[in-house]
């Protein structure tokens, strides 16, 4: 897979080097890259090149990059859709019951774009299809059981830091170097941060959170590093939206069938 991958960055590299030669060409490339909708690789070529040579990635530095997009994108959606399906066969039936309520006033267009395209009722381009998985994302129920999931369930249940500098958290001092485990997955369901139902699954509170009453959410608003589903910072997950959207087109079609 990493022969496969460096040959089809080698590839596309040669024919961005000639399509950058032109002009036209060029600048609708850098505009596409600074609108985010190029294409994944192209763009993290593309702002590659354009960086000195000092901190310019290396071929073997592009391949590891885009073997991490491969795998994570692809386990981080397998885990998610797994978990959900999971939790919602065995908790309330009233949960699955209101996903499909709220799926529902979309479930012919769902049903219509999953077919063979000789036997769709409507002509689906990138638009339209852009357009309906925006609606299926912003569904609020079906995003906070998405989100519940997500936080009893991570994907990754613990993430590791390196420090670079001693550092001192909590009265306790941390030598650079050191290992640090950040144990996300009990971090989720601690009680000190989610209330007396941590442990259980309950998508409301999410709803809760978004009518911003901290009363109602964990005992008080939500700090940002209580909830860690795809890590933080600059180093979060590159592919924490893609995911989630994926995973969200994937459970409606499920769920609508």
């Amino acid at each position: 897979l990493r022969c496969m991958i460096r040959g089809f960055i080698r590839r596309r590299e040669s024919e961005l080097a000639a399509e950058l030669a032109l002009g036209d060409v060029a600048s609708g490339i850098e505009n596409a890259v600074a609108s985010r909708s190029a294409p994944l690789l192209d763009g993290m070529l593309a702002s590659n090149r354009r960086m000195s040579e000092q901190v310019r990635m290396s071929e073997d530095e592009l391949v590891s990059q885009a073997l991490a997009l491969v795998f994570a994108g692809n386990t981080t959606t397998l885990s998610l859709i797994c978990s959900a399906l999971l939790d919602l066969a065995r908790e309330r039936r009233a949960v699955l019951d209101e996903v499909r309520k709220e799926l529902a006033p979309l479930a012919l267009e769902i049903l219509d774009i999953t077919r063979p395209a000789g036997d769709r009722a409507t002509k689906w381009d990138d638009l339209a299809a852009q357009k309906l998985m925006q609606r299926i994302d912003n569904l609020p129920y079906f995003d906070a059981v998405v989100r519940e999931v997500l936080r009893l369930t991570p994907p990754a249940g613990v993430t590791l830091r390196v420090p670079l500098a001693d550092d001192e958290i909590g009265g306790f001092k941390i030598p650079a170097g050191s290992d640090m485990t950040l144990p996300i997955r009990a971090i989720h369901r601690s009680e000190q941060f989610w209330g007396p139902d941590a442990e259980d699954f309950v998508p409301e509170r999410w709803l809760d959170e978004r009518n911003d009453d901290p009363k109602k959410f964990a005992g008080g608003r939500l700090h940002p590093l209580v909830y860690l589903p795809f890590g933080a910072g600059p180093r979060i997950c590159v592919g924490s939206n893609f995911a989630r959207l994926q995973a969200k087109v994937v459970l409606a079609t499920i769920l609508t069938h």
